[in-house]
């Protein structure tokens, strides 16, 4: 990795009073900012923090409340005793080891050998919370080992539910009621235990899910939400606020119906044909009351929604309970909102609000309380930290964009696999700037009508596009008309993207699945990146009805496209985005750099530009004035310092364009050159016209101690690029390490004139996903590009 003066990895480092005013000085000739005092110079130096982001944090307090996990465990492998284990034997030690499991990189700890042998023999352990929380820890074990276990917790949870769906605490001896007594909590925890369980092939019987929709249908209070108890109870709670509707009770009932309905409707009976008949109701008759149950449960935690309290439980009632805990409740929101791909509720990001709640209240030993509590929370920060992989794309008043409501669900569970931290999705409009749409490498659109591209959303999609995003786009039940418009829509917004069947070697036929190629898909891009997808197969009907043995290959393609979106480049959490100030950072100087248009493809680089400057303002407070695109013969009319030739390919100038640059090169300008992915055609034709323009044996390599290499030419701003990163292509293995970048140059009078890197650097400050590229690593791009800028305009 590059040794820089700053640090990204960690973002923490804050440029001093003196850097800032060195920087300042060495820029001033340069800068079209405000002049400059010792308020702005004060100023400077607050914005160029580089905040440690929401998700660095939550990973941090979720390995220090592991670790105070650990810390409580006993000898036996028993976690020590609070309320719940008192009341229900070895729940809590099943609460506290399906947290570990959940939430560890390897699932299976040594350490918890001890423990899950403790668990072989369980005929003591009669609760459903300490059933529920065994089988899903044998659940994230996963494996055949396990599954003798996992039978037969399914096999006690079944025999436990009650005809009228819902469970109650077991069969307690110091619980008189409790084979009569039935809850909402115990009702989810078990629903969600054999969903898991389900999960690892185990056979769930059916009348689990039919019995839950009918529990949580009848039992749903007027005004959309759950109370504690089930109405009916033989056994009578003394607290009147049981049946009324709270957070935790109203989220889990939410996830609750989330889970019957996939059990029970995602499929609905009805075959899967060339016709594709279940595109025409994709939500039978029954299902459409656990969507307007759902529409009015999202309507309570809209109206009630609250972080630092339990929404609707009143101060003081059953406080102790381990259903009115808040960070229970955290779990709950995050579980439920992480099923509808919610990124609000109630106006707030309900996953920043949950994480900074929760980083504020952890202890200093690691742990938010009691070991149930800590088991909680943890769950909580996962959930609310999930990586983010998918945009989906909400439009029109129909609700057209959700008729296949369970699509990217069950995708993504395909794509998911045994993930630690599993991916997940969110609802997104082109409202706005729509800079959301960046948190998200994948953008997805479906429906049967394309919607209408505003003039400020179709910016945003371009963006998207240029900035290493990718759209795939699903026509529901191969809706012509959606069709035809998506294509116009692109032909528009990317003329200089190629339309195109992918031919049978693209890497998205093979990158993590075998997948018969076939005319099915269409793609938009270039010869080194296919930017835009186009299913023209109705697979979006496939992934809604969960038809994974039926339509293994439709599931293995949507997989493949998100690979492909993503290769190489690291997820970010749901919370990445968060500013950690709402201060406008303000650049106090700028670097003017202009773009030459040749050859195909040169523009993919201007937002990779936009980007850097904006990474570079935060860190450096020095911002890349990029100007309007111009060609070669008209250069020098800009009052660039930097003139950036990039591409697909290199197509020499014209007689005027050729003295033209020469004439910028030789008067003060830069010349930097970088081929889009390392082609080796743009690397031949370019070094033929070097030689042509500037003389045989001009181009020369820099040495390991230039100080373009080594950044003494500009000690506190620039970074020593030794022992960098190539970028892994698909068939190249892991990245290969090089002690500096391989960069050649032209010389004038001891300056380099014309600055050559035959290597991608483009990728990498666009954060493209490089299948393909001959390139440098996202950071280590940074490094070369921003001491190249800074060189050049630092040269006179």
């Amino acid at each position: 990795m590059v040794q820089y003066p700053y640090q990204p990895a960690t973002c923490r480092r804050i440029l001093d009073s003196t850097t800032i005013v060195t920087v300042i000085f060495m820029l001033a000739w340069l800068t079209t900012c405000p002049t400059i005092t010792e308020q702005s110079v004060a100023k400077a130096q607050q914005n160029s923090v580089v905040y440690v982001g929401l998700d660095e944090r939550a990973d941090q307090a979720v390995l220090r409340g592991l670790d105070h996990l650990w810390n409580q465990v006993d000898p036996r492998g028993i976690w020590k005793h609070n309320q719940l284990e008192a009341n229900f034997p070895k729940a809590q030690t099943a609460l506290a080891a399906y947290t570990i499991t959940a939430t560890s990189e390897r699932p299976y700890d040594h350490r918890l050998a001890v423990t899950s042998k403790l668990f072989e023999h369980r005929s003591d352990v009669t609760s459903i919370y300490g059933r529920s929380f065994t089988l899903m820890m044998w659940s994230q074990l996963s494996g055949t080992e396990y599954w003798r276990q996992i039978d037969e917790d399914l096999t006690f949870l079944t025999g436990h539910q009650n005809p009228d769906g819902s469970w109650g605490v077991g069969l307690l001896p110091f619980f008189p009621g409790s084979k009569d007594y039935r809850d909402h909590a115990n009702s989810h925890l078990a629903l969600l235990a054999a969903t898991q369980g389900g999960f690892t092939g185990a056979t769930v019987n059916g009348i689990i899910p039919r019995r839950s929709e009918k529990l949580w249908l009848s039992t749903a209070n007027a005004d959309g939400g759950w109370g504690y108890s089930v109405v009916g109870n033989d056994f009578k709670h003394p607290d009147p606020h049981l049946l009324d509707s709270f957070g935790s009770m109203t989220a889990a009932g939410v996830d609750a119906l989330y889970m019957t309905y996939d059990h029970l409707y995602a499929g609905a009976g009805v075959p899967w044909d060339t016709k594709y008949k279940f595109c025409r109701d994709p939500h039978p008759e029954k299902a459409e009351q656990v969507i307007e149950a759902l529409l009015r449960a999202w309507a309570w935690m809209d109206r009630s929604f609250q972080v630092a309290t339990v929404p609707g439980l009143p101060e003081g009632a059953y406080s102790q309970r381990f259903e009115t805990k808040l960070a229970y409740y955290h779990f709950l929101v995050g579980r439920a909102a992480n099923q509808a791909g919610r990124r609000e509720i109630g106006g707030q990001p309900w996953a920043h609000s949950i994480t900074a709640h929760l980083l504020a209240t952890q202890h200093v030993d690691g742990s938010w309380g009691d070991v149930t509590d800590t088991c909680f929370a943890i769950l909580a920060l996962r959930e609310a930290n999930r990586p983010l992989l998918i945009n989906k794309l909400a439009f029109g008043t129909k609700n057209d964009w959700q008729r296949d409501m369970r699509d990217l669900p069950h995708l993504l569970f395909h794509y998911n696999g045994e993930r630690a931290n599993p991916a997940t999705w969110r609802v997104s409009e082109l409202t706005g700037n729509a800079e959301h749409l960046l948190d998200a490498p994948v953008l997805y659109i479906s429906g049967d009508t394309m919607p209408t591209i505003s003039p400020e959303a179709a910016k945003a999609l371009q963006r998207h596009v240029w900035s290493g995003g990718t759209i795939l786009a699903v026509p529901a039940c191969e809706s012509k008309g959606f069709r035809e418009k998506f294509e116009d829509t692109m032909a528009a917004l990317f003329p200089t993207l190629r339309r195109s069947e992918l031919p049978d070697e693209h890497p998205v036929w093979s990158i993590r699945y075998k997948v018969t190629p076939g005319e099915d898909v269409i793609g938009y891009g270039t010869k080194s990146r296919t930017a835009i997808f186009l299913l023209n197969n109705g697979a979006c009907a496939a992934w809604h009805q969960n038809l994974i043995d039926d339509e293994a290959r439709l599931f293995d393609l949507g997989v493949n496209i998100l690979e492909y979106a993503t290769f190489d480049r690291p997820l970010n959490s749901v919370v990445s985005s968060a500013p950690a100030s709402n201060e406008t950072v303000k650049a106090m100087a700028s670097i003017p750099v202009v773009n030459v248009q040749q050859g195909e493809q040169w523009a993919s680089t201007i937002m990779g530009l936009e980007l850097l400057s904006e990474r570079l303002t935060r860190q450096m407070s020095i911002e890349l004035n990029v100007s309007a695109p111009v060609e070669p013969e008209n250069i020098r009319k800009t009052n660039a310092k930097v003139a950036l030739i990039t591409g697909d390919s290199f197509v020499s100038p014209t007689g005027a364009g050729n003295a033209e640059l020469k004439s910028y090169a030789y008067g003060g300008g830069t010349v930097f050159v970088s081929p889009t992915c390392g082609d080796t055609g743009f690397d031949q034709a370019f070094r033929v016209w070097v030689e042509e323009l500037f003389g045989v044996d001009s181009l020369v390599k820099l040495e390991r101690n230039d100080p373009l290499l080594t950044g003494s030419f500009a000690p506190e701003l620039a970074s020593s690029l030794f022992n960098l990163s190539y970028c892994r292509t698909l068939e190249g293995g892991k990245p290969a390490h090089i002690d500096t970048p391989i960069l050649y140059g032209v010389k004038l009078r001891g300056r380099w004139i014309l600055i050559y890197s035959p290597y991608d650097v483009g990728s990498g400050i666009s954060r493209h996903p490089a299948v393909q590229c001959i390139g440098y690593e996202p950071e280590d791009a940074d490094a070369i590009v921003t001491n190249v800028l800074l060189y050049a305009a630092l040269q006179q």
